[in-house]
């Protein structure tokens, strides 16, 4: 993939050469630590250390304008669109299945919040009392 990527869209190979090493880990049973470390720890380290570099290079004349406010509201309709139907969609077929299908299905569909399917998955799993 990362070839055929490469030869495509040049300009991906950076991106995409950062990426594979991550799924590799995590498909690799060997390598669980190195995985867990590039997922959480290296990551936010990376976060980091990528906004305070884009933030000092940015100026206020150049971030405050009309054209970003544009941008963070298309991003905020975009989320919204995406979450709506997703959740809507889960009570419908609750309401369809007479109660067979846990509504939470609709919000572990959010593509851009990944930490909403792991808080759908931990509540949505019985608990058993011992």
């Amino acid at each position: 993939m990362t070839i055929l990527a490469g030869l495509l869209i040049p300009t991906s190979l950076p991106l995409l050469g950062m990426l594979m090493p991550g799924n590799l880990f995590r498909e690799c049973a060997v390598t669980q630590r190195l995985s867990k470390t590039a997922g959480n720890e290296l990551n936010n380290i990376i976060v980091i250390f990528l906004g305070v570099t884009v933030g000092a290079k940015a100026s206020a004349t150049m971030f405050l304008s009309l054209d970003t406010i544009k941008i963070i509201i298309l991003g905020l309709v975009a989320f919204s669109v995406g979450t709506a139907p997703g959740v809507l969609f889960g009570k419908l077929m609750y309401w369809a299945t007479k109660g067979k299908v846990n509504p939470l299905i609709g919000a572990a569909g959010v593509s851009a919040v990944p930490m909403a399917t792991r808080v759908a998955q931990q509540v949505g799993i019985p608990r058993t009392s011992c």
